[in-house]
């Protein structure tokens, strides 16, 4: 996504949560993103165009920043899903202007389109909670994954209303630490007690149907995530040698990302090689990469 689209995106969603969406002109995003208003149509079609691109930005933004929370290899389930949380906590916060807006306007009841992306959407963060659940408590707690995801799911968002409406400010960190404390409670008194799961997968099915979730294409945060990565390369004047190793391999995934038909096998071939490449002031920005890349070959298969 070019920067004039991101600035046109952000500029909108400050006047949309401001003044909402049927308030606000064309003219006006124009004027305050510092384009002609003839240029908008270059890059959205309408007002509704722009409204759908806005969800698909910031969700697309938030699954992003949860994934790769949640794939840290250095930390512990636990850890990651602390991580997991704080990031949560720290993107609601930053994109508190969105929220603003989907609490101002009624798009679900208008638009099917929207409706059906952010209810997919949903479901897929509800999927990625649950799985890392599943890897912090294992397979005895199993039955009860559904219920305690969705509580857990239910005690974040009741948080997260502190955090926009009444405009607490809440050290994030320290929040997540709480919040996963108290499912260690709920988890076991789950485990002790032993009483009938309330939801199972049955009732579940269509919600957790992966064929009817929305896919968030991260090829474009990959693409700049890489391009990123050749720019610090050449800032941290790495060796003539390793640096040209770092930047082939990442020129090749790049390359992989832009064709239609990405090969995986390729991507693993590059990734391994980096992982082989003695370069400790880039292990973070690697690291990161990785997880992004691993969401975006299928969790199932990973690299």
């Amino acid at each position: 996504m070019t920067d004039k689209k991101i600035r046109i995106i952000e500029t909108a969603i400050k006047l949309f949560a401001q003044k909402g969406f049927h308030l606000t002109s064309i003219q006006e995003i124009a004027d305050a993103a510092g384009i002609a208003k003839g240029s908008m149509y270059l890059y959205f079609k309408s007002k509704d165009d722009l409204l759908f691109s806005i969800y698909k930005y910031y969700f697309g933004l938030m699954h992003h920043a949860l994934v790769v929370a949640g794939q840290q290899d250095d930390l512990s389930p636990r850890k990651r899903l602390i991580a997991h949380l704080h990031t949560h906590f720290e993107k609601t916060t930053e994109f508190r202007d969105f929220i603003t807006m989907q609490l101002k306007e009624q798009f679900f009841e208008n638009n099917d389109e929207i409706k059906k992306y952010a209810l997919h959407g949903q479901a897929r963060l509800f999927l990625l909670l649950h799985k890392q659940l599943l890897e912090v408590y294992g397979q005895p707690f199993e039955p009860w994954a559904l219920d305690c995801t969705n509580m857990f799911k239910s005690m974040v968002t009741s948080y997260i209303g502190l955090i926009i409406f009444y405009k607490k400010s809440f050290d994030t960190r320290e929040l997540a630490v709480y919040l996963v404390d108290r499912l260690d409670d709920i988890v076991s008194g789950l485990l002790a007690k032993q009483p009938k799961p309330f939801l199972t997968a049955n009732e579940m099915q269509h919600f957790l149907d992966t064929e009817n979730i929305v896919d968030f294409d991260n090829t474009e945060y990959l693409l700049d995530e890489i391009v990123a990565l050749k720019e610090r390369v050449e800032q941290l004047r790495i060796s003539g040698r390793t640096a040209k190793d770092i930047v082939s391999s990442l020129q090749v995934i790049e390359e992989e990302l832009l064709k239609t038909e990405p090969k995986t096998i390729i991507v693993q071939g590059m990734v391994s090689h980096l992982r082989q490449i003695h370069a400790p002031e880039l292990n973070k920005e690697l690291k990161r990469l990785y997880a992004l890349l691993h969401a975006h070959f299928d969790e199932n298969r990973g690299l």
